[in-house]
């Protein structure tokens, strides 16, 4: 049985509980950065090592991500969200205990599993718990356990790394997972629930082909990959960047990192009081393009001061902040028949740029720590980025 308000009340309590379910799996992607300077020293792993490490939990949602949103809708959220707290319990327990590196990429392959299935089907068990007129705040709460998530696991982890280590890291949100895949596995269990409860209906193969013809969801999703490439090159790298060339604690450079992370937040405010002010979405991409770009280079490549990288960095991350919200607010305008269609689109887009940036920003530096090469990522993603703005531009539909 599929968790459902009864009547007009909404069940509060399975949205937090699913927003709760949403933190343990930012966790997962939280604990990395901090640990990465002790994984590279302890497998001798290289900077593209260490970016794939990052960004593997990004990998299954950059290529199943519409094939677990169908499954969820076959099975239930409610179960879906079970089996994925305990595979990142799985995971994270055999990258803890295993003794070499292989057993890391290995566990976090079976975290990135759990992660994908949660956050494709924890949306739908919001909107099958909420009426209709709480479901946008209900998802807008929703739309912050990435940044919250991770930003908490960034301030945890180095005072368990100085404590446990990073095996004691791993095992301890493993112990997370679990314990609250249990909690959740009570708390909505069906006698708790009402019978007959409203189960949504499965997403339609015909009505996802419609959607795949439209070009707007597709410019869309490529705007958001091009924001996500950037951004979570940034959050990934920041601790190592900080740590060896500003010559900072770990657990400074954590907490600076996890307010860079949470001031997203921030921006994905203005967009959306941008958008319902009547900005059109393709200004808010453009305009995070520019201070993308602008970001980079001050970050990156200028002689400035320690102290004003660190405020540029802080800026970046609530400037670029509106483009989700343009995007994900233009995929519903564009494809109004088949919104979940259309944003699952936007999330596998938004998806492979978190895969793919650590990876190429540490491509790009190298080993040797040239930072100052990264900039060659900034310049040609808000460059791509301006281009898709401008052809955005003439398919803005006309507001009612």
């Amino acid at each position: 049985m599929t968790p459902a308000p009864a009547g007009p009340a909404t069940r509060w309590d399975v949205v937090w509980l699913a927003i709760g379910g949403g933190l343990i799996a930012a966790f997962q992607m939280g604990k990395v950065p901090p640990a990465l300077p002790v994984l590279r020293d302890s497998f001798g792993l290289s900077m593209v090592d260490g970016g794939w490490l990052a960004s593997l939990l990004n990998l299954t949602a950059a290529s199943l991500g519409i094939v677990f949103g169908l499954a969820a809708d076959r099975i239930g959220p409610r179960r879906t969200i079970v089996l994925a707290l305990f595979a990142m319990a799985a995971g994270g327990a055999a990258g803890g205990l295993g003794g070499d590196a292989a057993w890391l990429f290995a566990g976090r392959m079976v975290e990135s599993l759990g992660f994908v299935a949660l956050i494709v089907a924890a949306p739908a068990l919001i909107a099958q718990a909420t009426r209709p007129a709480d479901r946008n705040l209900a998802v807008g709460f929703w739309s912050s356990y990435l940044p919250a998530g991770f930003s908490i696991m960034l301030l945890a982890a180095p005072p368990l790394l100085g404590a446990v280590g990073w095996h004691g890291l791993w095992l301890v949100n493993a112990v997370l997972a679990l314990g609250y895949g249990l909690v959740f596995l009570w708390a909505t269990a069906p006698r708790r629930y009402p019978a007959g409860a409203v189960r949504a209906a499965p997403r339609e193969f015909a009505a996802v082909l419609r959607v795949l013809r439209l070009p707007a969801p597709w410019l869309l999703g490529l705007s958001f990959t091009l924001y996500s490439l950037q951004w979570f090159a940034i959050m990934a790298w920041l601790p190592t960047l900080l740590i060896e060339r500003q010559g900072m604690a770990s657990e400074t450079a954590a907490v600076l990192t996890a307010l860079v992370v949470m001031v997203n937040i921030l921006g994905n405010l203005a967009g959306t009081w941008a958008l319902r002010r009547g900005v059109p979405g393709w200004k808010l991409i453009a305009f995070s393009a520019v201070a993308s770009l602008a970001g980079g280079l001050v970050i990156y490549a200028s002689p400035a001061p320690d102290m004003v990288k660190i405020a540029a960095t802080i800026l970046y991350s609530i400037l670029v902040g509106v483009t989700p919200a343009a995007a994900l607010t233009g995929a519903v305008r564009h494809a109004p028949g088949d919104v979940a269609a259309a944003s699952g689109i936007v999330m596998q887009a938004a998806q492979c740029g978190s895969l793919f940036g650590p990876p190429v920003l540490a491509l790009l530096v190298g080993d040797g720590g040239a930072w100052a090469d990264a900039t060659i990522l900034f310049v040609v993603a808000s460059a791509l980025g301006l281009v898709l703005a401008l052809v955005l531009r003439r398919l803005e539909p006309v507001r009612a």
